[in-house]
């Protein structure tokens, strides 16, 4: 039985990805270009979880005085949202958005991977943009949710 990790290898290949692993865990590295900015993005499987988890990494982090601000952003940008999420680490700042699947019993499946991947960095296209004006104070993080969600352009700062 082929592992997880050769199987997300694989799909990754063949859909066309650079990659690059990572020593000691089973994770690549992979570059993504966004409208607005390039980024990283992880991959990782777990294969005592059977869990495939992807992570696009934003390319700048947070200063510890935006925190606040850019706390409230993926607060408001994580409700409702169906798929995925964005997370913070509150002690260095980085930002990332996250979606897996967990397999269970079940297979790999490149279409399970592929809805977890291009959910993933659509998600973090759509969002990037408010996200690093409400890092650089230019925008009010509600203002910058709408712009993404329903392009409300009304910027009050």
């Amino acid at each position: 039985m082929i592992s997880l990790y050769d199987s997300m290898i694989r799909f990754f290949e063949e859909d066309g990805w650079y990659h690059k692993p990572f020593k000691n865990i089973h994770a690549i590295r992979l570059p993504f270009k966004g409208a607005t900015a390039d980024w990283a993005c992880i991959a990782q499987v777990q294969e005592e979880n059977r869990l495939f988890v992807f992570y696009s990494v934003c390319p700048v982090k947070t200063t510890p005085e935006n925190r606040l601000a850019v706390s409230e952003f993926i607060m408001l940008a994580n409700y409702g949202m169906l798929i995925g999420n964005f997370e913070m680490d509150m002690s260095d700042g980085e930002i990332r958005f996250k979606t897996s699947v967990g397999l269970g019993q079940l297979d790999w499946s490149d279409e399970l991977a592929k809805v977890a991947v291009y959910t993933n960095v659509f998600s973090m296209n759509q969002y990037l943009s408010g996200l690093l004006k409400v890092m650089g104070g230019d925008i009010l993080p509600r203002n910058a949710v709408d712009i993404a969600e329903i392009g409300n352009d009304e910027s009050d700062s």
